[in-house]
């Protein structure tokens, strides 16, 4: 029956020490978490035990008139500087290591639990020496609780700490009290229940601290899952799933943002037609099709530079170009547009030509939706100009005779 519960208890610590065990960089971010998290207790502690040192070596100095002339007074000051010299060596080392990039957390969190160690084992030993005049284990019980409270320590790290400076303290003990050891019994039950204790809130801060990790680290990476999940939405919502350019509802988010607080542009609209498409695909069916938009849609894209290319339906492409350097910039990159897309020289379904693009194009002043809507409707008008008088060409809404520019013509 013994062993059976013995085996379960291994079994149980086995299971423990799998459940928190960190990969490297995971046990990089918690150190890192604890030391700030422990960084504000450690200087609350070592504030108060700096004032306790000063204010015990100025009533050591005036209760001997500054003469020491007694060997208990000698060993107090002794045990007082120690721990004000200690303490102010691991500020001053704290914050040497703040200043290093980067900040190394790891020694942080060794210095928090070595300054935690030595102050119990200092309080044992005035513990010890106070037994000469006095009962109490006032002071070994105050520092105990709050460095198991205050300072992360590792496990095997407090358990080590704790036992050694019961175990010194039981050793010690009858040394330096008054009586024999059965009428301070209680006294050493209460400070084997004291380091227990002591022991189980470090065992349990030590838990807590990794379990909380462990719960922050799940809600981070569902998190970080969820907003890789939206960014994927949100990209398919508005961008076309064949040419990766910006979709109408991506366009009307873009005109709005554009427009937003009364915001005006010189800007230019270019529509876009790719020529004889639906002749295209009943000629070499919709894969070639749809290859034949994306290589279009790239070379648009390159060319259409610093304007930004939508793709508006079908075979239909919209350019918006904002803040123009010059009044016709508009219509020189519609011009490159049909250069660039013939220029690819991609079989068109009449074996005399290549695939092709017509393009109209306006320009004016944006400063709200309804600016961007006539400014669409008169490129439109534009390109159903050029398509109408022989396509593979720009025009230009507005020119003489009517909307159509006789110059703008290419690949004729």
């Amino acid at each position: 029956m013994m062993p059976t519960k013995c085996q379960q208890l291994f079994k149980s610590l086995k299971d423990w020490q799998k459940r928190f065990s960190f990969s490297r960089e995971q046990e990089n971010r918690f150190l890192r978490t604890v030391a700030e998290q422990s960084d504000l207790f450690l200087r609350i502690l070592t504030g108060f035990i700096l004032i306790f040192q000063l204010y015990n070596i100025c009533y050591v100095l005036i209760y001997t008139d500054a003469r020491l002339h007694t060997v208990a007074s000698r060993v107090y000051m002794l045990m007082y500087l120690f721990m004000l010299i200690f303490t102010l060596a691991v500020l001053k080392l704290r914050s040497a290591w703040r200043q290093r990039a980067p900040i190394p957390w790891e020694r942080f969190t060794f210095l928090y639990s070595l300054y935690g160690g030595v102050l119990i084992f200092w309080s044992v030993c005035l513990t010890l020496y106070d037994q000469r005049v006095s009962d109490n284990l006032n002071v070994y019980l105050i520092v105990s609780l709050s460095t198991a409270g205050l300072i992360y320590m590792k496990p095997s790290f407090s358990i080590t700490v704790y036992m050694f400076s019961e175990i010194l303290l039981l050793i010690q003990l009858p040394y330096f009290q008054q009586g024999a050891i059965s009428e301070n019994y209680g006294k050493y039950v209460n400070s084997v229940c004291l380091a227990l204790v002591a022991c189980f809130i470090s065992l349990y801060r030590n838990y807590t601290l990794r379990q909380s990790f462990l719960n922050q680290e799940t809600i981070d990476q569902q998190r970080l899952e969820i907003e890789g999940q939206n960014k994927k939405l949100d990209y398919i919502a508005n961008h076309d799933a064949l040419t990766g350019l910006g979709n109408r509802y991506c366009l009307d988010h873009y005109v709005a943002d554009l427009v937003k607080n009364g915001a005006r542009h010189r800007a230019a609209v270019l529509m876009i037609d790719i020529d004889f498409f639906k002749q295209y695909n009943d000629t070499f069916g919709h894969l070639k099709g749809d290859q034949c938009l994306r290589k279009v849609a790239e070379t648009m894209e390159k060319l259409a530079v610093p304007g930004k290319l939508f793709r508006y339906g079908g075979e239909e492409f919209l350019c918006l170009m904002t803040d123009l350097a010059e009044w016709g910039d508009g219509y020189l990159t519609s011009i490159a547009l049909c250069w660039g897309v013939e220029g690819l020289e991609l079989p068109a379904a009449d074996t005399q030509k290549n695939v092709t693009v017509s393009v109209g194009c306006t320009e004016g002043i944006m400063a709200s939706q309804e600016d961007f809507m006539n400014l669409l409707n008169q490129a439109d008008k534009a390109l159903y100009t050029a398509k109408n008088t022989g396509r593979n060409r720009a025009v230009r809404y507005g020119d003489s005779s009517p909307f159509i520019e006789e110059d703008g013509a290419v690949g004729k």
